[in-house]
């Protein structure tokens, strides 16, 4: 499951800060308090600002809280092993950040 497939069952929704909001599936939500964000190796991160519980937004969008992480074929990348390459790492990870962060505030 992506963030689309999430967002696509919500009503209300906009972009926010490299994020998105919505109008909460668990309560009578009269303004946006759900917010929603991509996080580490695909996991979907959702809060309710009411203080739903996970489980409750879960089951009113008809999916499980396991939907919610990336899928079993995930793998762990394996470590550099040279200083070489750990310095391809750390600079493709930082030019994701550096992305990640002029898309946040443009």
């Amino acid at each position: 499951m992506t963030v689309g497939d999430i967002l696509q069952r919500l009503d209300g929704v906009r972009a926010s800060r490299g994020a998105w909001i919505a109008r909460c599936p668990a309560h009578d939500d009269r303004s946006p308090s759900l917010s929603i964000r991509e996080g580490r190796e695909g996991r979907i991160l959702l809060r309710c600002w009411a203080s739903c519980e996970l489980s409750a937004i879960c089951a009113a969008l008809g999916i499980s809280v396991r939907d919610l992480f990336a899928s079993t074929d995930y793998r762990r990348p394996e470590p550099p092993t040279s200083a070489q390459a750990l310095e391809e790492v750390i600079r493709l990870e930082l030019a994701r950040i550096r992305q990640r962060e002029e898309a946040r505030f443009a």
